[in-house]
């Protein structure tokens, strides 16, 4: 997956919170939750803001009306609102789900298990009888076991969290003889230290950010800082915008399943 403003966002808010041990693992995507809600969230504001507060008037009330959507005397936020309620029902339409009397939460919750049941069945995992809570437990594990054998992990008898620990270890690693840093003698945590020092540093390098008497945590908020803002030019995406889906990420999501989609 292609790093967005979204992927960077995420992971600079663990950077800035301390996880730096963690901050390998965003090449891994494990967990289909996690990844259905994020691109949802991307496909709905890609292109014109992360939210009412962050998009452009003219681009609001052009994707209003391209789905239909009566914008007289309506402001933002009830044109943010049905328009999501409409893409929603798109989607509902694609899984051939019925939305007749059902309002958006009931329906983003049958998209979502049809998505999921969609993604298990690609992965030859049996969906029947299962909620959703159990097939993103099951992709979740499918994903770990299919990543962990491109590392050479073992994956035999061992549960989510095994796997995971064990892939972080690896990527660990692997990224350390790719940066020339000597492994010997040294546990996971110094070697991961090393290993995020070294990448922030060369980031910074690439993006012509002095280093010279700086902290790294310091680093790497300019690193982050530069690699937003670069992104969000791409993706015509105001700062105001990528704040406004920071609050509402972290509401839906929640703090421990932000960490585990980095």
């Amino acid at each position: 997956m292609k790093k967005s403003v979204l992927g960077l966002t995420v992971t600079g808010v663990l950077l800035l919170g301390g996880y730096a041990t963690t901050s390998f693992a965003n090449e891994t995507d494990t967990t289909s939750n996690v990844t259905a809600k994020v691109e949802s969230f991307k496909s709905f504001f890609k292109g014109f803001g992360f939210g009412h507060k962050g998009m452009k008037p003219e681009e609001l009330l052009a994707k209003a009306k391209e789905l239909g959507i009566d914008t007289t005397d309506k402001d933002a936020e009830t044109l943010t609102v049905e328009i999501q309620a409409a893409l929603i029902q798109q989607e509902a339409k694609i899984y051939r789900i019925d939305t007749t009397g059902k309002d958006t939460t009931i329906l983003a919750g049958e998209v979502s298990l049809a998505k999921l049941q969609e993604k298990a069945k690609g992965l030859g995992i049996s969906t029947e009888n299962k909620d959703a809570q159990t097939l993103m437990q099951d992709i979740r594990l499918a994903q770990l076991q299919e990543k962990a054998k491109e590392l050479g992990v073992a994956t035999e008898n061992k549960d989510a969290g095994t796997l995971m620990q064990e892939i972080r270890q690896a990527q660990v690693y692997k990224k350390a003889e790719e940066l020339g840093i000597s492994t010997d003698g040294k546990d996971i945590t110094t070697l991961s230290q090393e290993v995020y020092t070294a990448t922030v540093k060369k980031q910074a390098a690439d993006l012509g950010i002095s280093v010279e008497g700086k902290e790294i945590n310091e680093i790497a908020k300019e690193v982050y800082t530069a690699q937003v803002k670069a992104d969000a030019k791409e993706l015509d995406i105001t700062l105001k915008g990528i704040q406004f889906f920071l609050i509402h990420l972290v509401w839906v999501l929640g703090e421990g399943d932000i960490k585990t989609a980095i």
